[in-house]
């Protein structure tokens, strides 16, 4: 496999605070662990305890495999709305969240979502290469 081959698949595992770590003091970086380490127990009561190791991962919900960069108004829409509600509720086709129709937006179904992401992500940036 060439090196081109393997990038986009490597882009997909970047980590926000890689990219962004410039913009994020200690103490942020501190809050968003306290803040992650809090919701695990949430975690486990909705993700499949078959899924709860890949879904603690952060290469999964801390890469853009789980991020997504939103204009202003849709990030204030967002805000902390479950994703599949959000969707639904401004009329966002799943192609615009780069994943397949058939994927679900359900936190439950959070691994299936990334792996669906994930496949579409490396198709775009292979297409863009």
């Amino acid at each position: 496999m060439k090196m081109a081959d393997n990038m986009p698949l490597s882009v997909t595992k970047e980590q926000y605070n890689q990219i962004l770590s410039y913009a994020i003091s200690k103490d942020a970086k501190l809050y968003v662990k306290n803040r992650y380490n809090e919701k695990r127990k949430e975690l486990k009561k909705i993700v499949p305890a078959s899924d709860f190791e890949f879904v603690a991962d952060p290469q999964n919900w801390n890469s853009v495999l789980n991020l997504q960069n939103l204009d202003q108004f849709l990030n204030t829409s967002k805000l902390a709305k479950p994703l599949a509600k959000w969707a639904k509720e401004k009329g966002i086709p799943n192609r615009n969240l780069y994943v397949k129709d058939s994927t679900s937006l359900e936190l439950s179904d959070f691994k299936q979502f990334v792996e669906d992401r994930q496949d579409v992500l490396v198709s775009v940036i292979k297409a863009l290469v």
